[in-house]
């Protein structure tokens, strides 16, 4: 199929999408940049990424289509883990390993803790008149209400999060 062409069946009733989207079948982690390489298989249009890909796509398109799940379109991957152990067996270590190969924000319990004390809030104000002024310590209800703040910030969505020592 040309490039010039799709729009036209993008636009019919007859063709759709295939069930990858803008997705190769045969490298359906990588979205494709380019019409180029479309093909039209059983009333669906397929994108590939090469004209490598859309030869071996055209040799056997049921290898790539039959039995293959798409890349779900609508879910966003926010990758969150939890390091739990005894105390000393290299929770931290392992998290810091974890955070700085995959990207992760890394949370330890006391930094969120800091984090809230030094903010400029109702919650936070109340947060320092219990834990300096009174002496207090957090209990975990407000533990994890602060957990669950932290983790829907902005930085912990666009690059998912590692927490270490909690509980």
């Amino acid at each position: 199929m040309k490039p010039a062409e799709i729009k036209f069946y993008e636009a019919s009733y007859t063709y759709r999408h295939s069930k990858f989207g803008r997705f190769s079948p045969l490298s359906p982690s990588n979205p494709c940049v380019t019409k180029d390489f479309a093909v039209l298989y059983r009333e669906r249009i397929y994108f590939l990424n090469s004209k490598v890909e859309q030869t071996k796509f055209l040799l056997e398109p049921s290898k790539y289509t039959l039995g293959k799940e798409p890349v779900p379109l609508d879910i966003e991957q926010r990758p969150s883990a939890s390091v739990i152990g005894l105390p000393a067996s290299g929770k931290s270590t392992l998290a810091s390993i974890i955070s700085s190969k995959t990207g992760m924000v890394h949370l330890r319990p006391e930094e969120i803790i800091e984090f809230f004390i030094n903010k400029e809030s109702h919650f936070s104000e109340k947060l320092r008149k219990r834990i300096q002024i009174e002496g207090s310590e957090v209990d975990d209800t407000t533990l994890i209400d602060m957990l669950a703040m932290r983790t829907h910030l902005s930085d912990c969505l666009q690059r998912g999060w590692v927490l270490d020592g909690f509980p």
